[in-house]
């Protein structure tokens, strides 16, 4: 008898500490969210801004809105809401559709939310910008900011303070405004960066001991891949792949990277249910010349 209580011990306390110990993917309040931009705003928390999944969605399409997550240890997270919805955006007479990868950037007492929308009528991509004195938002006064330059707005402020936006196509310095692309620096991805596969989205840049990184996505959504450079506009040496495809028909695409707790930590998604998504993360590490060392999708992802 007491041979059969120590196994049922070990099987039950064994199984509890293997179902707290896997932290993927994140526990977001039970929502299927996907695109993470990860921010470390200064105040002892992780802020993460997401795209939000029907669940078990059968097309992008039905994306309607964007939320704002925080936590201080990597795994509970506090679900501020919807901070901005495409149904706000069309009373406002925007008529657009397609709530997809967001970012956000602090400078001078402003949090700035940039957003990917599609024109109901032109189709055409525009990329928005809504500000907010809080880093959860709500998001207000949303602005055009560019079109025609593709998807997944990232926005990187370098130490000097100046501001860059990097989107699919397209990359360029913004002006102090913030709302605003100075056309002069305005540059083709295709003319500063090769492209190793046919298909391309999803850019983060951050910046690590006088070096740029540019992290995307690629091959069908399934690579992350990543480029160098010493200029935060290129070119961009080609490094190689940062996470590759595994078994799993994941599409562990869109990706960001953001320094926490004095651990660098690589955030992205993976599918779940027919196209929704749930976000996961990693840790993030370094050879010494500076290049990324490839990360392999864990279950037991992060913690602090």
């Amino acid at each position: 008898m007491r041979l059969k209580l120590k196994i049922w011990m070990v099987i039950v306390f064994g199984s509890c500490y293997y179902l707290t110990a896997q932290n993927n993917p994140l526990n977001m309040n039970a929502l299927y969210t996907a695109d993470p931009t990860a921010r470390n705003w200064g105040d002892g928390k992780l802020w993460l801004y997401t795209s939000h999944d029907v669940p078990c969605m059968a097309s992008y399409s039905a994306m309607n809105d964007w939320h704002v997550f925080s936590s201080e240890n990597g795994t509970d997270w506090v679900d501020f809401g919807s901070v901005l919805s495409l149904d706000k955006l069309n009373q406002k007479g925007w008529e657009v559709y397609n709530a997809w990868a967001p970012d956000c950037v602090y400078i001078e007492g402003y949090y700035y939310f940039y957003f990917p929308v599609k024109g109901m009528k032109d189709k055409e991509w525009k990329i928005g910008v809504a500000s907010s004195k809080k880093p959860q938002g709500p998001f207000e006064n949303p602005k055009v900011l560019v079109s025609n330059w593709g998807i997944d707005p990232n926005v990187f402020v370098d130490d000097d303070g100046k501001a860059y936006l990097y989107c699919q196509f397209k990359m360029g310095e913004l002006n102090e405004d913030m709302i605003t692309v100075k056309e002069e620096t305005i540059v083709e991805l295709k003319d500063v960066a090769p492209i190793p596969y046919s298909h391309f989205e999803g850019p983060f840049v951050f910046k690590r001991h006088n070096k740029y990184y540019y992290l995307c996505s690629s091959e069908g959504y399934k690579r992350l891949i990543y480029y160098m450079s010493d200029l935060p506009l290129g070119p961009w040496e080609y490094k190689g792949t940062l996470m590759a495809p595994d078994e799993k028909p994941a599409e562990n695409n869109h990706c960001s990277v953001v320094k926490y707790k004095g651990k660098w930590v690589l955030f992205y998604h993976q599918k779940e249910c027919n196209k929704a998504r749930k976000i996961c993360a990693d840790y993030l590490e370094f050879n010494e010349d500076g290049t990324i060392q490839q990360v392999v999708r864990t279950e037991k992802g992060i913690q602090f």
